[in-house]
């Protein structure tokens, strides 16, 4: 394939993450990145300075688009945020590229920042919904709050990228419902069962002038 010195950084940074994908990121070099898209290396070397610059761009990729839920109780709030970490994990081929990122980053002093800079991003949505649930009463006001982060996000994050499996949404309900039960306050809203009956009206008080038995 003749090379292509316009071809847009989008597109090699999109050939990066899908190699990493294919390869782990300690099995991608210039040189694959540079065949796949049909580029010199000296193009490639021109945008980034390295062979660690040019994973860092494509890695930016991981990034989740911050929300900020606001349904009226911590529980829709922490339940929304988990969907949007579920749906995240289940889209291939993010689980395996991200897994394979941490473990670079470990030894990598510029992909180890851009993984920081990832999580500390990630939290921020989680550390919101938990300030404002203490704020409104539905949360204990000494709650520790990385460390229920910590407790939200470690099933799905195991499930998706340690076992590389899908990550089941139906897990939400029951995470969120034992971190409420945890550190949750009288105030909090209760959740209903699906297909949960109504609560059958209290026996009727006997007539006063009901006869009495004779003793």
């Amino acid at each position: 394939m003749a090379p292509r010195p316009n071809a847009s950084e989008d597109e090699i940074l999109e050939i990066t993450f899908n190699l990493v994908a294919e390869h782990d990121v300690s099995g991608v070099t210039v040189d694959m990145v540079a065949a796949r898209a049909g580029v010199s290396k000296a193009t490639i070397y021109r945008r980034w300075e390295s062979r660690s610059a040019l994973l860092a761009a494509a890695m930016t990729r991981l990034r989740r688009p911050g929300t900020s839920p606001d349904t009226g109780s911590v529980r829709g709030d922490l339940a929304a945020l988990l969907e949007v970490l579920v749906g995240y994990l289940n889209r291939p081929p993010t689980a395996r590229v991200f897994a394979s990122f941490v473990n670079a980053a470990s030894r990598d002093a510029q992909l180890g920042t851009l993984q920081g800079e990832i999580s500390r991003d990630a939290r921020l949505d989680y550390e919101r919904v938990l300030r404002r649930g203490i704020e409104q009463g539905q949360l204990m006001r000494d709650l520790d709050i990385p460390f229920v982060i910590d407790l939200l996000i470690a099933p799905f994050l195991y499930r998706g990228i340690v076992e590389h499996a899908p990550v089941p949404p139906s897990d939400i309900d029951r995470v969120v419902d034992a971190i409420l039960r945890a550190f949750g306050t009288d105030a909090q809203p209760a959740r209903k069962p699906a297909g949960a009956r109504p609560a059958a009206a209290p026996p009727r008080a006997r007539n006063s002038a009901t006869r009495r038995r004779p003793a």
